[in-house]
């Protein structure tokens, strides 16, 4: 989901539009969950999305210089470097500690880096997230490089196009209705 959306963030006429979009629906999870769940959604996956989309642009010129297939390398290698920040260290080839003081607060736990305590129902960081973000937009490159390939032109599949254009909404939508199955199916038995 999370590349899939980096990939896409090379076709997409404003990610500053989908960014705000993203961050208005985090929003609302969160104070919904604020309410009903017993840890919040801060900084779940829609906040992640949003702030991805935003800070986009500055990684554009990468994406631009740099050979897709060996960026998409790269952002790969970086993801599984960067996987245990939450947890205090990075791997490189080993286990390396972070400095604690990095986990300190707020600000920080956007980042990946969060303060002792912190809990959260949904929790995607900066890092190592923004890497498989920036493998989805190498990744799109390559699909940019191939779009002469008659596969890869517009999909005739108008569903899947329908999905696509409405996801937000689709992802929005699918939590209430499978509790709201779950809890008709529980008083049914």
């Amino acid at each position: 989901f999370i590349t899939l959306s980096g990939c896409v963030s090379l076709f997409s006429r404003s990610n500053f539009r989908r960014g705000i979009k993203c961050l208005l629906a985090a929003t609302a999870v969160f104070l919904v969950t604020a309410f009903t769940a017993p840890a919040p959604a801060w900084f779940g996956v829609l906040h992640f999305l949003g702030c991805a989309m935003l800070l986009f642009p500055l990684f554009r010129p990468l994406t631009d210089r740099i050979p897709p297939v060996w960026g998409a390398l790269g952002c790969l290698f970086l993801f599984v470097c960067f996987f245990p920040v939450s947890s205090g260290t990075v791997w490189f080839f080993g286990q390396h500690p972070l400095p604690r003081f990095l986990y300190s607060g707020w600000l920080s736990t956007i980042w990946g880096f969060p303060f002792p305590g912190f809990t959260s129902s949904d929790y995607y960081p900066i890092l190592p997230w923004l890497m498989l973000f920036l493998c989805g937009a190498f990744l799109g490159k390559l699909l940019q490089s191939a779009k002469e390939n008659p596969a890869l032109s517009r999909s005739r599949l108008t569903a899947l196009g329908f999905l696509g254009r409405h996801s937000l909404l689709i992802y929005l939508v699918h939590q209430p209705v499978l509790y709201g199955l779950t809890w008709l199916l529980a008083k049914l038995i």
